[in-house]
Order: structure tokens, then sequence, then C-alpha cells
């Protein structure tokens, strides 16, 4: 899956609950503007509103780990190339999740995480 973001009239709907209401922005405004240009990342690897997170650890927790760790925007940077290779860009979503989960992202595979 590659997601390319070029438009800047791109708008998220935020569903309002209880007596908050719906919120609509735009996703450069939601999040640092660093971490903008990979909101399709973000989005594929946490899934949305009609698909659960993954193994329940919320959306926003995949923001935490692209600050932290320079060397994770290049990896995700693969999923934004519209000539990558599938295997790299399955090995990049391999390193997200790894690092994800708070392991060496550089050194351990998502089996070793397994058990």
């Amino acid at each position: 899956m590659v997601g390319h973001n070029t438009s800047p009239n791109v708008y998220l709907l935020k569903p309002g609950k209880g007596k908050a209401p719906q919120l609509l922005y735009q996703p450069h405004s939601a999040v640092k503007q660093n971490l903008a240009k990979h909101m399709m990342f973000l989005q594929a690897m946490s899934g949305c509103d009609s698909m659960l997170s993954l193994y329940n650890q919320g959306n926003t927790k995949f923001l935490k780990p692209l600050p932290k760790y320079p060397d994770l925007k290049e990896t995700v940077g693969k999923f934004l190339d519209p000539s990558a290779q599938p295997t790299a860009i399955a090995a990049a979503g391999e390193t997200c999740l790894v690092a994800l989960y708070r392991a060496n992202h550089l050194t351990a595979s998502l089996n070793s995480q397994r058990y």
C-alpha cells in the first residue's frame, strides 16, 4: 500500500460523543508538522473507526516512536515511495510494529517478539 497526501484540501471528521460536538479539522493542524506527512502511514497501521486498533494499542501510540527514533522516519518514508518494492514495504511495516512494542527496532524481528 502506498499513499500520497499531496492535496492541502484533506479534512478529517471526528464524530461527537455525548455533549461534545463533531470536529472538522485538517491533519496538519492535529499533529506536529514533521509528523503530518506520515498521516497515511499512521492511518494504515493504526486502523480507523471501522477497524479495531492493533492489539488494543490505540491510534495515538503510533505517533510516539516517530520523534523518538529519527531513523524510523526514514523507514516510514518507504510507504510514501511509489517505486518501493512490496518486500521493502513489508519490512518497513514489520520494523514499525517492533518499535511500537518497545523492542529494539534495529535488531529485533517481529517473529522474535511473538513469545
